[in-house]
């Protein structure tokens, strides 16, 4: 990701109804664990982000209510990227609650699942 929308405001971070919106220039890393919910944006904060499409929005709500909003390129790219998403927090959270021991394969080896490794090898060879 780049940052292609700037606050106006000079401070890291504007608190709203109990939630901490960060600008993009303030944002690091964020852990696939830390995410609580991936929502569509319906309302821009123009006062943070005057240059935001709407249509194109998408927020990430962290454990500690903390708002990271994202645009992507086109509505449609928007979509697959939060219904992604959701479906990857989903899965890491049921396989984290029935102790599925293909998790670490799954999310923690560097080569990722078995399938994809194959995957590789055929395209490197």
């Amino acid at each position: 990701w780049r940052s292609t929308v700037h606050s106006v405001t000079d401070a890291p971070q504007s608190t709203k109804n109990g939630m901490t919106f960060v600008t993009p220039e303030h944002t690091g890393t964020l852990d696939l664990l830390d995410i609580a919910r991936v929502l569509n944006t319906t309302n821009v904060d123009r006062k943070l982000f005057p240059f935001a499409m709407q249509n194109r929005c998408f927020s990430i709500i962290t454990l500690e209510h903390k708002v990271l909003i994202f645009e992507a390129a086109s509505a449609t790219e928007r979509d697959r990227i939060v219904g992604s998403l959701k479906l990857l927090v989903a899965k890491l959270a049921s396989m984290i609650i029935v102790g599925d021991d293909k998790l670490f394969v799954e999310f923690f080896h560097p080569m990722g699942p078995p399938s994809q490794r194959r995957i590789l090898k055929k395209i490197l060879s």
